[in-house]
């Protein structure tokens, strides 16, 4: 189930941003802070950590309205388990 999460934001992300994708380019230790870049989609790397229907929805929101190159999203009760590493 936490894989069908992964795969559910993967799409919307994808969805939203035709030539951009974000990457979590860090995220610090209680993985509550969440920092995004936009990167050229030939990159196809692409790092999720899946959170409740909510705060992803929160989280996809604020990706795509980011307009700066490095935009940092807050995520609130994140535990350590959660952490996916996504790429493809």
């Amino acid at each position: 189930m936490l894989e069908q999460r992964v795969k559910r934001v993967t799409q919307v992300l994808m969805e939203r941003w035709e030539r951009q994708v974000p990457r979590v380019t860090r995220v610090n230790k209680d993985f509550r802070e969440i920092r995004v870049t936009r990167v050229l989609q030939e990159n196809k790397e692409l790092k999720v950590i899946p959170v409740s229907r909510v705060t992803r929805a929160r989280l996809v929101t604020k990706v795509q309205q980011a307009q700066q190159e490095l935009v940092v999203i807050r995520v609130i009760q994140v535990p350590q388990e959660t952490q996916v590493m996504w790429e493809n």
